[in-house]
Parts: structure tokens; C-alpha cells; sequence
């Protein structure tokens, strides 16, 4: 919710040059789903590059 957008950059620290479309949760994928191209992981970046620890960047 855009009025929301300020509290959720303050809580983790999203620098102002970065618009945030939303969060995720994390967990399982569910087993009635088909199995994902061998593909999804050639193009997929490292959890350094994408995962923040609850705080952006240096931060963490």
C-alpha cells in the first residue's frame, strides 16, 4: 500500500534510490506445482546479491 511505503523503507533500511514493489514470505513449494526448467537456476543471481537480512546492504 503506497501509504504504507515510507514505514516499510524505515523498518529495513531501503535506501531512497530503490522502490520497493512489495515482500515475500519464504517456505516450501507446494507439491502439486510442476517441476521448474534446469534453466531457473543457470539465471538465477547468488543469495548474496538478493537477500538482505532483514536491513539493506551494510546494515545486515
Amino acid at each position: 500500500m503506497p501509504e504504507q511505503l515510507e514505514d516499510f523503507r524505515a523498518e529495513f533500511g531501503i535506501p531512497g534510490e530503490y522502490d520497493p514493489i512489495g515482500a515475500i514470505t519464504v517456505g516450501y513449494r507446494a507439491d502439486d506445482l510442476p517441476t521448474q526448467s534446469p534453466r531457473v537456476g543457470e539465471r538465477r543471481r547468488g543469495s548474496g546479491e538478493v537477500i538482505h537480512r532483514g536491513y539493506w546492504g551494510r546494515y545486515a
